[in-house]
């Protein structure tokens, strides 16, 4: 355990130096274009398939977890 306490502080010293080095924007890049339009023209006209087929599969997954999650009985 002491090993392991060890080892997780060496880490998180290691990525806050990391982090204290790099240089943060201090504003944001202008944008020409309504980003979140832009995504759902796209999601529903060009990639409509992919994202019903995405639908149905994430549906399936949760109510296979629901299937599992039951008690027995």
């Amino acid at each position: 355990m002491v090993t392991g306490l060890v080892v997780s502080g060496a880490l998180l010293v290691a990525v806050l130096g990391f982090l204290r080095g790099v240089p943060l924007p201090v504003e944001r890049p202008p944008l020409g274009v309504d980003v979140t339009r832009a995504i759902g023209q796209v999601l529903l006209t060009e990639f409509v398939l992919p994202f019903e087929l995405l639908a149905v599969l994430l549906l399936v997954g949760l109510l296979g977890a629901l299937y599992f999650a039951r008690p027995e009985e």
